[in-house]
């Protein structure tokens, strides 16, 4: 029978290994850190995720709502609900001599998106959805303080968007 011995790294190989680990967490640390966070983007994602939600209720015959609020300090409209439908732009006049206007990133059909407007009056429409079915309501926009109901009437392709 031979003599088999196993194979022990030596200090120097551990040594190395270690050093490429705390290499590599710093790598990912500096990286994590110079990634731009827009709290914009943000906020404009969580209304459409919990939009979703709402609009979901009304496709099970319920009835959801939504609405944008912004915490104190927040410039008033900052935020927009707004219906495309298969349009490409909205424009608003921002109430102090500024017209902003509205372009979704992506073209889809009955497209609804949460919109904001930059400091400098630029609008930016990032969060989007294609709905099932169109919108019929008697605003093309909601903003901040808005309260709205939303429905799908039975045996309808359309979901109702109304002001509450």
């Amino acid at each position: 029978m031979k003599n088999k011995k196993a194979w022990l790294p030596s200090k120097e190989l551990i040594e190395l290994i270690l050093a490429a680990a705390v290499i590599f967490v710093l790598i990912f640390v500096l990286v994590s850190l110079l990634v731009v966070w827009n709290p914009e983007d943000e906020t404009a994602k969580s209304y459409l995720d919990t939009l979703n939600k709402e609009i979901a209720k009304a496709d099970d015959g319920g009835v959801g709502e939504f609405e944008i609020w912004q915490p104190e300090g927040r410039e008033e409209g900052k935020y927009l609900l707004i219906y495309f439908g298969d349009n490409v732009v909205y424009t608003t006049d921002d109430g102090k001599g500024s017209i902003v206007k509205y372009s979704p990133k992506k073209i889809q059909k009955n497209n609804l998106c949460v919109c904001y407007t930059t400091e400098t009056y630029e609008g930016v429409c990032d969060s989007c959805v294609s709905l099932k079915y169109p919108v019929e309501s008697d605003k093309d926009s909601f903003v901040f303080g808005e309260k709205m109901q939303i429905t799908k009437p039975k045996g309808e392709d359309k979901y109702v968007f109304k002001k509450v």
